[in-house]
This record gives C-alpha cells, structure tokens and sequence, in this order.
C-alpha cells in the first residue's frame, strides 16, 4: 500500500474517532437537560476507550510521517538532519563509531 494511502486511511480513522467522542459527549449533555437515565459508567468507559483510540492514531500518524526518519536510526544509519545521511560502521575499522560533527561532517570516533 502507498505512504500516502496508509496516512489517509489513519487520518480518515483520526477524525472518526474524534466525532465519536464529540457525539458521545453531546448526547451525554441532551440527556441530562432532558432528564433521562443512562449508563454512566458504560459512557465514562466509551469516552476512555475513544481517547486511547485517538492518542494511539496520533502516535500512529506522527510516526508514519516521520517514517524515513525512523527507518534510517533502524537500519542503523545515522544523518545532520538536512537530508545527508551515513552508516554507522567506519570503512576504516568497521565499527559503529561514525558520528555527525556538523551538518555535511561524519568523523569515527575511534579513528579520528
């Protein structure tokens, strides 16, 4: 599936779960100016199961987004956060010792 498929359907989910909960809260307001009887404790239950669900899609979307990003720190790459990115192994000792000294700059910290 596209990146950009997966994001909409997310984002799509997102603002389902959000209108779910607005929903939830303005019938919880009509029934208490018109008097009747509901489950509280079922609602309190719905409302914390909708703001896990929303929490989670936002965590979801933000890390789909940034999803480069986390692929290059998984795959153990290392960048200057200006789209240059490195290996972390040193060619010369073939160690994980590469660091970024400056945007464009990688030194190993053991060879120098």
């Amino acid at each position: 599936m596209k990146r950009e498929t997966v994001l909409r359907m997310l984002n799509k989910q997102f603002h389902e779960s959000k209108r779910m909960l607005q929903h939830s809260i303005d019938y919880n307001d009509m029934v208490n100016v018109m008097g009747g009887n509901y489950d509280e404790e079922k609602e309190n239950q719905f409302k914390e199961n909708m703001k896990t669900d929303i929490s989670q899609l936002s965590f979801l979307i933000r890390c789909y987004k940034n999803k480069d990003m986390i692929e290059n720190i998984l795959n153990n790459n290392i960048n200057d956060g200006f789209g240059n990115v490195w290996n972390k192994i040193c060619p010369e000792c073939n160690q994980s010792t590469m660091q970024v000294l400056r945007p464009g700059k990688v030194q190993c910290s053991n060879c120098g």
